[in-house]
Parts: structure tokens; C-alpha cells; sequence
């Protein structure tokens, strides 16, 4: 029997993965704690209320850091600086042309 695809997934809580939200990590963006959405977000600076225990979502639990950017740095700051236009959010859509993923087993931390 197939089994439907459920429209939530679990959260991956940075107390569950060890992740953390440190500058260039990319994190899931969320409603509820079952409900992510299609976004996602890179910190431009350590973030630590977003990691679980924090206080930037009413729940407690973070957000779900899933990676990092491992270049392009001045490619994001150049986005961020001149595309903000009140607070940390962008408020008009970026499209990226080209993304990769890499794989690192070497660790679960981020350095």
C-alpha cells in the first residue's frame, strides 16, 4: 500500500542536530512546529534566540538550521545590504540562479 506524503515534517530542532544558527548558517523557515513553508533564510550574523530555547518563535523550539554557505559570502552581504529595506528581512524577491549541496560527514558542528 502507498502511503500518502504527509504536508508536515518533523522539526529538526538545533538541540536535536547539534546545528546552530552562527553566521552563513541556512535555517527552514516555519509557521508551527510541524509546519515549515518554502522558504528559507542564511544568518548574516549568530542568531542564537533562533536556536531552540530561544525566543524568536513563540513555541521555544528554533528553527531548523539544515547547512551553510561555503562561499558566495560577498555574492550574500552585496544581496542583504542593498536589497533590505527596513529591519533584516528583504522585502522584494531575490531569484537564485544556481544553488549546490555539498556534503560534509566529517562533522555534525558547524566551525
Amino acid at each position: 500500500a502507498l502511503h500518502p506524503i504527509p504536508n508536515t515534517i518533523p522539526l529538526e530542532s538545533t538541540e536535536r542536530t547539534g546545528l546552530r544558527h552562527v553566521k552563513w548558517a541556512v535555517s527552514l523557515a516555519r509557521r508551527e512546529r510541524w509546519e515549515p513553508y518554502g522558504s528559507f533564510f542564511v544568518c548574516m550574523e549568530d542568531e542564537k534566540e533562533l536556536d531552540c530555547g530561544g525566543r524568536r518563535h513563540p513555541d521555544g523550539q528554533g528553527f531548523a538550521v539544515f547547512g551553510k554557505v561555503v562561499e558566495g559570502f560577498d555574492v550574500l552581504d552585496r544581496i542583504y545590504f542593498t536589497r533590505r529595506e527596513e529591519g533584516e528581512m528583504l522585502q522584494r524577491e531575490v531569484k537564485f540562479l544556481q544553488a549546490r549541496f555539498y556534503m560534509d560527514n566529517s562533522s555534525t558542528s558547524q566551525h
